[in-house]
């Protein structure tokens, strides 16, 4: 893997959900973060571990408003699965099947980094896949939450150029 260097114009926002934190707390904040930005084409999922170590990703809205749903879920769930080395199931495509290359390569080693560190194995987390949105907003929607971290990267120009 590579930094990258190419300017941003997709999100990717991971948040852990803390042990000490009920996920409905959480996942409430994210709606509420979420129903303030309709405008913004995104997918949001709560992603959990299978007993046999893949992912399931679970859509956070029935009808997310946004204009470009079909790409971003069909981009989240490669890049969920390169980023953790995993097959991942979504709500959206139940398959299960390997995903095509998502570029995961392109995101910031800092990223990489801090993902790795605090979505370890069995921890649950909302995953968000946006065309654009501020990640300062995201954290003062969660801050009253203890606890909780937010982790965003920048999807790189030519990887969101799929997505959209």
């Amino acid at each position: 893997m590579h930094q990258a260097t190419v300017s941003a114009q997709g999100r990717l926002v991971v948040v852990p959900i803390p042990d000490d934190v009920t996920e409905p707390d959480l996942l409430s904040a994210v709606g509420s973060f979420l129903e303030g930005h309709r405008t913004v084409p995104h997918c949001a999922a709560v992603v959990t571990w299978s007993e046999d170590g893949a992912l399931l990703a679970r859509d956070l809205e029935a009808d997310d408003g946004c204009s470009s749903p079909s790409t971003l879920r069909s981009a989240l769930g490669p890049l969920l699965s390169e980023l953790f080395g995993t097959n991942v199931t979504t709500s959206w495509d139940a398959s299960g099947a390997p995903h095509r290359e998502s570029g995961v390569d392109d995101l910031s080693l800092s990223f990489l980094r801090e993902v790795h560190d605090f979505v370890t194995p069995k921890t649950s987390f909302v995953a968000l896949l946006t065309d654009w949105v501020d990640p300062g907003t995201i954290v003062r929607e969660l801050r009253h939450i203890h606890g909780v971290r937010v982790i965003y990267g920048g999807v790189p120009t030519r990887s969101s150029a799929k997505l959209a």
